[in-house]
């Protein structure tokens, strides 16, 4: 039976059952480390594995638990901080106020103790100024519009200078961060003697133990921080808005994001973050340290350990899993270096270098883990087009990769049916070339076309009202039987009702002629055809005009589908900007017959879509008042000019 493992007698089984009986092998090393790759940290996970090994081999102590101990300090803090760092970096914004909130924290918290609040309510209200500077932060970011750079980077001198200001630049001691020592009688044994002798042994207290002070605190709260915030960021809506706003952000106002909101929440996360790790660090120390060098080592480490783990810059994309294991590399990286007693003065430039190479080796790791960019299927360059005086389409330059789907929009009369039909065969153009699968492409008809895999839906449907529905969707595809060359009908309504009731359109009978079918049905009959033709690219010219709200939506459904599988290019004319956005992963943009815009559908949006149009209607009315004026110019003049008799 398939999926039970059958008994042989060669020995156990290597494999699993896989469907039909057939024995999947286990995966090898190879496919192994090539999944370990096809993760979004998994070249950086490479990376800071092959630092660990090359210290654990070239230094003796660097698997000891002490110096795993050691290694804590330089680790943890920067996790925390660098998580709350990839919240704002996805946005495609920065916080370089983290290192203030570090530094003003601890001397809040010492402040209000010493004014006798108390340990945890202090640190409570530490915590709570450095979210009011991070809705600060967000609010002159999303509300006044000013850059994230010179907002964060005011920030961090403000309130480096008020820390100074307050503290007058003296360190003290951190507060409930006091070792207390009790002595303790211990058993030793001396040639065979047993002698008691004093020790003294350190103890914290409880707070200390909780707020960092512990051999392991910081590390628990990293990860736990890091757990929370990777859920965040991927089942809930927060962290969806998050990815949205950086990867399209007037999309998402578009869609209903509250993009000020998110972009707020976002840097008060970060400012609070940056607040926790400052008070970690002063009770592990002890010490609260008015000294912005610190700090601002922390943040740049903080923000290279989110760009090491995956973040862009950009926005977009990050992950906090990533910013937790760049702040690992970072570690090991500084760790392994003192153990192997490195100069001071070269530990900086070696830790610089080390970084670069790392985000060398995780650019081309991942480039190579997600293989070569799809080629072109289909390449068209200065294609020109002319009807008499009037020019349809003029120098026009497209291409279309595999499984993509491309709107074209346009106005009417702007060159989209024809530039349609002159890839699909039905015309010529008049200049400029062709390609199909990195071959030239000069279709002689719609047949050859056709054969060579590309198939049109045309605006006018191109059906035959007097023929049947079946007979319709088979037309020069007709099935017939041998070995004489007779019409095999019932193969014919078997194929169509199937690819009818694929796309899910319901035409209750397929033997009646078309013409006594609405609009719509006609329009699905004419994309069923087309579907069904199992061809490469699909040309589909205005597919949902004439279509009913239910209709439309199972055609956009049938597209959503073809994508998905992946093994069909699709390029569709569409008016309809919001089913652009729905159905579409790039969009082109035809103007007085050239292309006017060419964008992944992430990054633009109807706004600007819509500003364009807007433009180029108003460049136009220009144009035709300026050419008005002139005719009455120039008519008036010869009034003006005597008669010569």
């Amino acid at each position: 039976m398939a999926g039970v493992a059958q008994e042989s007698g060669t020995g156990p089984s290597t494999g699993q059952e896989g469907p039909a009986g057939r024995r999947r092998s286990l995966p090898s090393g190879r496919q192994l480390f090539g999944r370990a790759l096809a993760l979004r940290e998994g070249s950086i996970i490479v990376v800071t594995i092959a630092a660990a090994v090359y210290f654990a081999i070239n230094t003796s102590t660097f698997l000891t638990s002490g110096n795993f101990k050691t290694l804590l300090p330089y680790f943890a803090p920067l996790a925390i901080l660098g998580a709350g760092e990839v919240f704002v970096m996805i946005l495609g914004e920065i916080d370089l106020s983290i290192g203030a909130m570090y530094m003003f924290a601890p001397i809040v918290f010492y402040k209000l103790d010493t004014a006798g609040l108390g340990l945890v309510p202090s640190v409570i209200l530490a915590l709570a100024v450095c979210v009011a500077v991070g809705a600060i932060n967000g609010a002159f970011v999303s509300i006044l519009g000013v850059s994230s750079f010179v907002t964060t980077l005011g920030m961090l001198f403000t309130f480096e200078g008020l820390s100074l200001i307050i503290s007058h630049g003296t360190p003290v001691a951190t507060p409930g961060a006091q070792v207390h020592q009790t002595t303790s009688l211990v058993h030793h044994v001396v040639n065979g003697h047993d002698i008691v002798l004093p020790e003294k042994i350190n103890h914290i207290g409880t707070f200390a133990k909780i707020f960092g002070g512990g051999v392991y605190s910081e590390l628990i709260w990293a990860v736990a921080i890091v757990i929370l915030l990777q859920v965040v960021l991927t089942f809930t809506r927060w962290g969806l808005y998050t990815v949205a706003i950086g990867s399209n952000k007037i999309g998402a106002a578009e869609a209903g994001v509250k993009v000020k909101l998110v972009t707020i929440r976002n840097f008060v996360l970060c400012a609070l973050l940056a607040g926790l790790v400052g008070t970690f660090e002063a009770v592990r120390s002890q010490t609260i340290q008015p000294d912005p060098s610190g700090p601002n080592k922390i943040l740049l480490l903080a923000i290279a350990a989110a760009v090491i783990g995956g973040t862009l810059l950009s926005g977009g994309s990050g992950t906090v899993v990533g910013a937790l294991i760049g702040a690992l590399f970072l570690g090991i990286l500084e760790d392994g270096l003192i153990l192997q007693v490195v100069n001071a003065n070269y530990l900086l430039f070696y830790t610089g270098l080390a970084v670069v190479v790392a985000m060398t080796a995780n650019v081309y790791v991942g480039r190579a883990r997600r293989g070569p960019a799809p080629e072109d299927v289909l390449r068209v360059e200065h294609i020109a087009k002319r009807f008499g005086p009037v020019t349809a389409l003029q120098d026009v330059n497209l291409h279309l990769k595999k499984g993509e789907v491309l709107g074209l929009l346009g106005d009417n009369g702007a060159g989209k049916s024809t530039l349609i039909k002159i890839i699909s065969g039905f015309q010529r153009a008049d200049a400029g070339r062709m390609f199909l699968h990195g071959q030239p492409y000069e279709p002689k008809s719609v047949d050859d076309a056709r054969a060579k895999g590309i198939d049109t839906v045309y605006q006018d449907l191109a059906l035959i009202d007097e023929l049947s529905v079946y007979h319709n969707m088979f037309l020069r595809r007709e099935r017939v039987r041998r070995p004489l060359p007779l019409l095999n009908n019932r193969e014919m309504k078997s194929e169509a009702r199937r690819a009818l009731d694929g796309i899910g359109i319901n035409i209750p009978r397929i033997d009646v002629a078309v013409a006594r079918l609405s609009g719509g049905q006609r329009q699905a009959i004419a994309v069923a055809r087309t579907v069904n033709s199992a061809s490469d690219i699909i040309l589909l010219d205005e597919p949902l005009a004439a279509m009913g709200v239910k209709e439309g939506a199972q055609i956009l459904d049938l597209v959503a589908r073809l994508k998905e599988e992946g093994n069909v290019s699709i390029i569709m004319i569409l008016h309809n900007y919001v089913q652009v956005f729905e159905a579409c992963d790039r969009v082109n943009m035809i103007q007085e017959g050239r292309i006017a815009l060419d964008k992944p559908t992430s990054e633009t949006s109807v706004e600007e879509i819509t500003n364009i149009v807007v433009d180029e209607y108003r460049r136009a009315r220009e144009e035709e008042h300026a050419a008005n004026t002139r005719a009455t110019e120039n008519a008036g003049g010869t009034e003006d000019v005597p008669s010569a008799s």
